[in-house]
């Protein structure tokens, strides 16, 4: 029976893997090497080797082929080529959770005030939905430049106060005229900040230099 976490030598066949390495001596012995590698190794080893026919490895650039096993040296350079689709749908949820708070925070102040007449209870919602989309932009958006997409969760506060003066007790045309001021200002907001957001989200004309340090995100961070 295999006894396992041994090493199992066996002489005559195939062996002295991973060595002749410039690597320290108690580094290369905490390594496998030799005889002392998994099955699955000496199988791609003996595959990539072996076989004349063309595969991943023999198709990939001169500058990105490796030691490893020929699916860890394929994985890692579509790895290279992966991370648009993550900064897609990065971006895509970012940009989901902004317009979906937004208009939340929009329904709450129709609903709140008018059917209920509940100006206390559309302010903690209105409050809640700022705080929120203010964390959104701290912890997604690397700041670069003026951040005018700050703006954006202030065009809740507009709205609500042009909503609360347009259902006020008692009519007043300067009141009016400042609820209107509002309402434009609320959508100023929106078109200033909607901008904003497609000037951050488009591809940059100078992006950094490819880079991978541990402890941190992969490029482009």
């Amino acid at each position: 029976f295999r006894v396992p976490f041994t090493r199992h030598d066996r002489g005559g066949q195939e062996g002295g893997f991973n060595e002749g390495r410039q690597i320290d001596a108690s580094a290369e012995r905490r390594t496998r090497h030799g005889f002392d590698v998994p099955a699955w190794y000496k199988k791609e080893k003996a595959i990539d080797n072996a076989h004349a026919c063309e595969t991943i490895s023999s198709m990939m650039p001169l500058d990105a082929r490796g030691t490893a096993p020929e699916h860890f040296e394929a994985y890692r350079e579509i790895q290279q080529e992966w991370f648009p689709y993550d900064v897609y749908a990065r971006l895509s949820i970012f940009l989901a959770f902004m317009h979906l708070t937004h208009c939340w925070a929009y329904q709450q102040i129709g609903h709140q005030l008018q059917e209920t007449r509940a100006l206390f209870a559309c302010a903690i919602v209105i409050l809640n939905m700022f705080v929120l989309q203010n964390c959104i932009l701290t912890l997604d958006i690397v700041p670069r430049g003026m951040p005018l997409q700050r703006l954006g969760p202030w065009a809740l506060w507009f709205a609500y106060f042009a909503g609360v003066i347009d259902y006020m007790r008692w009519f007043n045309p300067g009141v009016q005229a400042l609820g209107f001021v509002f309402v434009y200002c609320a959508y100023g907001i929106h078109i200033i900040y909607t901008l904003t957001l497609l000037w951050l989200c488009a591809p940059s004309s100078e992006p950094p230099a490819v880079a991978e340090s541990p402890g941190a995100s992969w490029w482009p961070g």
